[in-house]
């Protein structure tokens, strides 16, 4: 069973059985270059005699067929001389196939696939993995734990396990890749071995917030996953084998990679096997529009807003991965996407003589992942995969109008949302027309309220829409919050489902900077609420209700710190801040335990005194009640709503006279 893949000039295939085993390749391949005739002239005489084999050819686009130069070599080499085109002859030359990863190439052109299984349901390939996880202070190691086996400081028992256990496993599964080099370093030097790389930390900007992306560790011959890796902590490993088993992408780049790296790793990958060229640069530009024309196709999906209140016996229904079912069920793509003719209540006309290659590339990964959804069951190998796979399908809409996608066009992106406003209101009125009234709706989910038959309503949207939809929830109860303005807010609710489940979204429990007791005490509230059968009921549990407010509010200075964790991201440098905020002091904390800062940097701090930004990061004794007191006030915000929304209602007493 292939389980990875890895180098450049020679690509080394690595293959599980009862152990692990490797075969190397030495790899030729080549790059695309196609532009003026004379400026493709120029660049195979220069490269006669040089360490290339230059040849014209005809070679397939998503567009069609062109005419340029092949130019074959090491992929070290190609990659080089394709960066040197690119800033000589800027745009009279595109550049094709030289930026992908050489390993993910030669596997994805030969159509190898990573932990492969015979059936889709079938059971996952378990591999043996080594799980690190230490604790430092400063550059001081003063926790280790092996496969959950605890060793305090390292000790030469801890190293020795650690290393035995390196040696059994394909993955290296860690939280600390510094902490980790340090106690590698020193198995190195009794042993000679395990060689491996330290990678620095980095910072990006994303959607408008600084992300820290944290140092990595690569160790020969084994797959290196950091803990915190997107892929890893929502579906293990499990989720990135799924991964990688349907992109061609090696495990490890999985676990480092973004699902809309991966997606779009697997949209590359569909087109080596193809044969079809991958741009390095995407130059086709949006097309023109006039303001009322860009005012009419750039509207993104429907959000309908709410009437704030509480709401009984309703049914949300959720269109199934709607923006790529939208993409594989139209035939979206690039090439396929035209400009209307005549009168149109959609921007663009779509032309369906031929199947899009995003519609295509995009199928299987649709199919599989719907297939997965219809046979899970919580927690089991299905759910996992199919929770991978969800993450890749949420991103390749967004990829669709990225501007370094590789096949990305933002008309795909803009007939995509007006398709889906579309089908929305096809779905709302079918709603309607069977007895249901829509209290909300946002993007491809609707809340219904009704005595009709909502499977009827699920059967015709199905018949009419040409995309699956399901029923996500039934709720005894739903909640919908008022934005400070009083009118409904978009995304601020939470209810009560049939099963006993509650759906939340929008409030503090569910946010990531709010510490751990304000969530705790959320969660107790809605555990109170839960043995409301309707909101009839509410009035009878008010006095509840208040009393876990004032328990919470009374036992703050004794909560264990790590409940008073309150995780800052700073987005600059210490230097780089005008004002003394909490971003700076937590900034200038991390920087006086000499360890160094990054922006986007996730820091857990227990405050002290929020006036002058006093952070401790690891006393209790001494926090700011105040400032603990006024989260637990904001949290107690949705609950303030209910008793103020159904106030006193002895009716609950008399169901029997109602």
């Amino acid at each position: 069973m292939l389980v990875n893949a890895t180098g450049e000039d020679t690509v080394t295939l690595w293959y599980y059985d009862s152990g692990l085993r490797s075969r190397r390749y030495d790899y030729f391949t080549w790059v695309f270059l196609e532009g003026r005739r004379q400026s493709l002239e120029e660049i195979e005489a220069q490269l006669s005699g040089q360490q290339f084999s230059a040849m014209w050819s005809e070679r397939s686009t998503i567009y069609g067929v062109v005419e340029g130069l092949e130019v074959w070599g090491r992929p070290s080499r190609l990659a080089a001389l394709s960066r040197e085109v690119q800033r000589l002859f800027g745009g009279m030359v595109r550049t094709y196939n030289s930026s992908i990863h050489a390993p993910h190439r030669f596997a994805a052109e030969r159509g190898l696939r990573f932990f492969h299984i015979e059936d889709l349901s079938g059971p996952e390939p378990e591999l043996p993995a080594c799980r690190v996880e230490l604790r430092r202070d400063g550059r001081e190691v003063v926790h280790l734990s092996v496969n959950g086996r605890r060793y305090g400081r390292p000790s030469l028992d801890a190293l020795d396990d650690l290393l035995r256990s390196m040696e059994e496993s394909l993955y290296l599964i860690y939280n600390d890749a510094v902490g980790l080099s340090y106690i590698l370093t020193i198995v190195r030097e009794r042993h000679g071995h395990p060689w491996f790389r330290l990678s620095g930390p980095s910072h990006y900007a994303s959607y408008g917030r600084v992300s820290y992306r944290p140092p990595t560790i690569s160790v020969p011959a084994m797959v290196c996953i950091p803990s915190d890796s997107f892929t890893f902590s929502v579906s293990g490993t499990v989720g990135i084998q799924t991964l990688s088993r349907i992109s061609s992408l090696p495990p490890e780049r999985v676990a480092l990679s973004t699902p809309g790296t991966v997606v779009s790793s697997m949209e590359v990958s569909k087109a080596l096997f193809s044969g079809i060229l991958v741009p390095d640069v995407k130059d086709d530009h949006e097309w023109p529009k006039t303001v009322l024309q860009l005012y009419s196709s750039d509207r993104g999906g429907t959000v309908l807003q709410p009437e704030p209140g509480i709401y009984d016996d309703v049914y949300e229904i959720d269109f199934s991965s709607m923006y790529p079912s939208i993409i594989v069920r139209y035939n979206l793509s690039p090439e396929t996407i035209r400009p209307t003719q005549g009168p149109s209540d959609l921007p663009y006309s779509v032309d369906n003589s031929r199947r899009g290659f995003l519609s295509r590339a995009l199928e299987d990964l649709l199919d599989t992942r719907l297939y997965y959804k219809s046979i899970k069951s919580d927690g089991d190998v299905n759910s996992l995969r199919d929770t991978a796979l969800k993450w890749l399908l949420l991103t390749s809409f967004g990829y669709t109008g990225y501007k370094n996608a590789r096949f990305g066009k933002i008309e795909v992106h803009e007939m995509v949302t007006a398709i889906g406003r579309k089908l929305l209101a096809r779905a709302a009125a079918i709603a309607m027309e069977e007895g249901f009234e829509v209290i909300h709706g946002i993007v491809d989910s609707l809340w219904l309220r009704g005595g009709g038959s909502i499977d009827r309503v699920l059967e015709r949207v199905r018949e009419e829409t040409r995309l699956d939809i399901v029923l996500d929830s039934h709720y005894r109860w739903i909640v919908f919050l008022p934005s400070r303005d009083g009118t409904g807010a978009l995304n601020r609710y939470f209810g009560l489902r049939t099963d006993g489940t509650y759906k939340v979204r929008g409030i503090a429990m569910r946010r990531s900077d709010m510490p751990a007791i304000v969530k705790e005490f959320q969660a107790r509230c809605l555990s109170v609420l839960s043995e409301c059968g309707s909101s009839r009921e509410f009035p009878l549990y008010y006095s509840r209700l208040e009393e876990v407010k004032r328990r919470f509010m009374r036992e703050l200075r004794a909560a264990p710190v790590e409940k008073l964790a309150v995780k800052v991201r700073p987005s600059r440098y210490p230097g780089e801040y005008s004002v003394k905020n909490m971003q700076r002091a937590v900034a200038e904390m991390v920087e006086g335990k000499h360890v160094a800062f990054e922006p986007g940097m996730e820091v857990p701090v227990v405050v002290s005194d929020m006036g002058r930004k006093v952070l401790r990061a690891s006393a209790a004794d001494q926090i700011d009640a105040a400032y603990y007191r006024h989260l637990i006030e904001m949290a107690w915000e949705p609950f303030s709503y209910i008793i103020r929304k159904k106030g006193p209602d002895l009716t609950a007493f008399f169901p029997a006279l109602i």
